[in-house]
């Protein structure tokens, strides 16, 4: 099954396949992205995510724990926030569940 989405403006576009799991993180960090009181973030293989339109603008936060890095993409347009990647997690990206079309079949169990 595809599922589809995009930023506010609709210059970003992506296409997704099915989830590994749905991400419900409330840390600080999460809040301060998002903010709201957490973040929902759909986990899916980056090789299952097709993203299109409009160049995706990134950000590099690094742990000041860990000293390892998180990519925070966003449209470059409107400022809309389009998941992140992991140095910890290769191969795996997230995308926000707010960010779909249609997000009724998201469940986090």
């Amino acid at each position: 099954m595809t599922h589809t989405g995009g930023c506010v403006c609709g210059a970003v576009r992506f296409k997704a396949g099915e989830p590994l799991r749905v991400t419900i993180c409330h840390c600080t960090w999460c809040q301060r992205r998002t903010g709201t009181a957490f973040g929902t973030e759909v986990v899916i293989e980056a090789d299952k995510v097709e993203i299109a339109g409009d160049a995706v603008a990134r950000y590099r936060h690094v742990s000041d724990e860990s000293g390892r890095w998180l990519d925070v993409e966003f449209c470059s347009r409107c400022g809309a926030n389009l998941g992140f990647t992991l140095e910890a997690a290769p191969g795996i990206r997230t995308l926000p569940a707010g960010t779909f079309d249609d997000p009724s079949w998201i469940r986090a169990d």
